[in-house]
């Protein structure tokens, strides 16, 4: 089977390797969809490093095609299936404690992670998230992010009938959107990019804003002068947070969603946050609960993922695949392993 190893950063090769056979416990999927993510840009510009080589991949979705014996599961061959690539081992005190997201053994000594820029994946039946027959692979593969953007969302309290902004129109904030609808919420995106905006309107958003105008600013008459009840960044950008943090309603929520390249002290007035009572917090991850509700609105088509398709491209064209998915004007690149 053909994968591409990551050696070094920006050394990524195609090479062909042996296709595992299933164990108990254990399902060998054919990968048909996966996406390029932001984790595979920093291993691949060196910004983030795990080991070498290793396989990256973790936006992964393809179809069952052996299940080890003696394996206890209802997977069967042909079922098509979203993969939880992040290891959770199921017995540190976070998996234990409902915070799997926050897993103590994920990137472990010995621990194959990720390996979604693969033909082939031998996972444990547990990571296998099945779907209804007919979801294309290329819209199941987003099960990952959706997941992590429903467990942002919780993490909010985000309730029907609220109001949400979400600063920054990347895939990661689409996606943000398009949960926030289906939760109930009146929805405002914000990003400087005309294109994204469209793109959010598309999606269904509310309101979009332009952040060259003051966010507060631009929301005061459609909240009725309070702010927005929750906000979550997903732009790297440490002044947005402080600005959004400025923008919800007293007692409100802002989420930093967004990882940050450089390290900077929280950009806002404590005095602030004491006498207005917004609560400033962060979140990663998903857990598997998350995982499964993403799942099932991709799988009953209760949200649209196919307008944040930018492009596909087979394993063979790496180099272009890589430099496409770092571009700003992009949403998600993904590589379409089924005919590679």
């Amino acid at each position: 089977m053909k994968q591409l190893q990551l050696f070094a950063p920006r050394d990524l090769r195609l090479v062909e390797a042996e296709c595992p056979a299933p164990a108990k416990g254990e399902a060998l999927v054919r990968i048909e969809s996966c996406g390029i993510c932001t984790l595979e840009q920093r291993l691949f510009s060196g910004a983030m490093k795990i080991y070498y080589p290793i396989v990256p991949g973790h936006e992964a979705a393809g179809v069952v095609e052996e299940v080890g014996a003696g394996s206890i599961t209802a997977l069967k061959p042909g079922d098509t299936v979203s993969l939880d690539l992040v290891y959770r081992c199921g017995e540190c005190y976070w998996c234990r404690n409902g915070q799997s997201n926050h897993c103590a053994n994920r990137f472990a000594k010995g621990i194959r992670p990720l390996g979604g820029f693969s033909q082939h994946i031998m996972v444990g039946t547990r990571q296998c998230f099945q779907l209804l027959a007919g979801i294309p692979t290329r819209e199941a593969c987003f099960a990952e992010p959706l997941a992590c953007c429903i467990h942002s969302l919780r993490k909010a309290s985000l309730k029907i009938g609220e109001d949400l902004l979400v600063v920054g129109a990347g895939p990661m904030g689409l996606l943000h959107a398009l949960a926030g609808r289906k939760m109930g919420a009146r929805v405002f995106v914000a990003d400087p990019l005309q294109e994204r905006r469209l793109l959010a309107e598309r999606l269904g958003a509310d309101f979009t804003l332009d952040p060259a105008i003051p966010l507060k600013e631009q929301l005061m008459a459609p909240t009725g002068g309070r702010g927005v009840d929750v906000a979550v960044v997903t732009a790297p950008v440490s002044e947005v947070l402080r600005e959004a943090a400025m923008a919800v309603r007293k007692g409100g929520r802002v989420t930093a969603y967004s990882a940050y390249s450089d390290t900077f002290d929280l950009p806002v007035d404590a005095n602030y946050l004491h006498r207005s009572e917004v609560s400033v917090f962060g979140v990663e991850g998903r857990t598997e609960r998350d995982f499964q509700v993403a799942v099932k609105l991709i799988s009953t088509r209760q949200v649209d993922i196919s307008p944040l398709i930018s492009a596909e491209f087979r394993l063979e064209e790496f180099d272009q695949a890589m430099e496409m998915a770092g571009r700003p004007d992009q949403i998600r690149v993904l590589f379409d392993l089924k005919e590679s």
